[in-house]
């Protein structure tokens, strides 16, 4: 049987964003540890945190579309409940899916 291989993509995409935070005495220590909770409950998932002035964000995943994003939602949700209030869709430019 032929293995199919999805191609690689890198290009326009979604993101879900699970942390934002410009509380400049904790929001960089708050980022690296909702970072570290995401890598180990979604091993090979990609996880961003990301500085942009003022704000700490946590971004997680790279899906070519919104209801990819939506599913993924889902089940991080179910995993680490405590990430709800703030996890939702962003568009991103350029993703990469290897």
């Amino acid at each position: 049987d032929e293995v199919i291989v999805p191609e690689s993509y890198t290009g326009p995409g979604f993101r879900l964003q699970v942390f934002s935070s410009n509380e400049q005495r904790t929001a960089k220590d708050d980022a690296l540890v909702v970072e570290r909770k995401l890598r180990s409950s979604f091993p090979g998932v990609g996880v961003y945190r990301v500085y942009n002035s003022p704000f700490w964000k946590v971004r997680v995943g790279d899906f070519r579309s919104m209801d990819e994003a939506r599913t993924f939602r889902t089940n991080l949700l179910k995993l680490l409940p405590e990430l709800g209030r703030e996890a939702y869709t962003v568009r991103e430019n350029k993703i990469t899916i290897r």
